[in-house]
C-alpha cells in the first residue's frame, strides 16, 4: 500500500476525544454519534477497515464536519476481516472514551449505527455485531 501525508491547518479543529469529555450540550453530542455512525457504517460499507480508529483519530471541525487521521486503512479481503476489523474498531472507541461517554450515549450511538450499516449491503452482516 502507499501512504499520501497532506498538510494543512484546519481551522476550528478538535479532536472527538477531547469533544466527548469536555462537551456537555448533550444535542451536539448526539449530532456528532450521528455523524460518527454515518461515517463509520459508510466505510465499513466499501469493506474497509480503519486500523486505528479511535476518538483521539477523528477530528471534529466546526462542530460540523469529522477528519480521520492516521488513516491505516486496509481493505478486509474477506467478510470475517471486516468482521473483525468492525468489532475491533469498537472496542477501540470504547477504550479510549472511558467515562466520558455514558451507556445512554453509547446505545444512541450503537441505534444509529445499526441504521446506517444497514443502508450498506456489504456492511448489514455487521449490524448483528452492534
Amino acid at each position: 500500500y502507499e501512504s499520501v501525508l497532506f498538510m494543512a491547518e484546519i481551522a476550528d479543529y478538535r479532536s472527538s476525544l477531547a469533544f466527548v469529555r469536555e462537551c456537555t450540550d448533550d444535542a451536539l453530542r448526539a449530532l456528532f454519534f450521528q455523524r460518527l455512525a454515518v461515517d463509520i457504517a459508510r466505510l465499513h460499507g466499501h469493506g474497509l477497515i480503519h486500523k486505528d480508529g479511535h476518538f483521539d483519530n477523528i477530528g471534529w471541525v466546526g462542530q460540523q464536519s469529522l477528519i480521520w487521521i492516521d488513516n491505516d486503512i486496509r481493505h478486509a479481503p474477506r467478510r470475517s476481516r471486516l468482521r473483525a476489523g468492525f468489532r475491533h474498531m469498537q472496542r477501540m472507541l470504547q477504550r479510549t472514551a472511558r467515562n466520558a461517554v455514558d451507556a445512554r450515549e453509547w446505545r444512541y450511538f450503537n441505534d444509529c449505527l445499526r441504521g446506517e450499516l444497514a443502508r450498506w449491503p456489504n456492511a448489514r452482516t455487521l449490524i448483528d455485531e452492534v
